[in-house]
């Protein structure tokens, strides 16, 4: 069973995936968790829904970060603020490093302006998902942001990162799903970032 991340098969993440491991890992990464619900309360949902928002919307971006970067193992977070709809928090940060020594760090205002955003830094470049559906690169020596070239083709045609989850599954080899025993796993993180527990 597998909970369907479709972000995990965006073209930029398959294109930052590969220059990961070009690279030879992570270093370092970063990520922002800012939500648009200073914009419009999301009424298409229940007030159940709406009250865990962090798991039902938020989780996406968080588990592609971690999904790139590496399982947190040390770490701390911090929650804060509240909205009429999401009174456990409003406002996020945090940081730690991962299983593999990789550092990261995250923050989020669903106050304020912004939206999701990933960067992970190897030796050699910065990648930059913002939007995840683009990927951008700075390479080592340089300040300069280079527009990488994607084979997205499915990802204009249909809704991004679907087409191929679709077919992954129904091939049966899916190796970047998000396989349930690991979403558990990661349910515990949610909580905690969004204030949960």
């Amino acid at each position: 069973m597998v909970v369907a991340y479709n972000r995990r098969h965006y073209a930029s993440v398959r294109a930052a995936r590969a220059g990961i491991a070009e690279d030879g890992g992570v270093c370092s990464f970063s990520f922002e968790v800012t939500e648009w619900p200073h914009a419009t309360e999301p009424t298409q949902v229940g007030p159940t829904i709406r009250r865990r928002w962090f798991i039902a919307q938020t989780s996406h971006v968080v588990d592609l970060a971690f999904h790139l970067g590496g399982r947190p193992a040390n770490w701390t977070c911090h929650s804060a603020g509240s909205l009429t709809w999401h009174p456990e928090s409003a406002r996020y940060s945090g940081a730690g490093t991962t299983i593999a020594g990789a550092t990261f760090g995250y923050h989020g205002d669903w106050e304020a302006p912004g939206r999701w955003a990933v960067e992970i830094l190897t030796r050699h470049r910065r990648l930059i998902l913002r939007p995840l559906e683009e990927l951008r690169s700075i390479p080592m020596g340089s300040h300069e942001v280079e527009i990488v070239t994607l084979d997205d083709d499915l990802d204009r045609t249909f809704k991004p990162g679907v087409h191929r989850q679709a077919t992954a599954f129904l091939d049966g080899d899916d190796s970047v799903a998000c396989l349930l025993d690991e979403h558990m796993a990661n349910m515990e993180i949610f909580e905690r970032m969004a204030g949960y527990r």
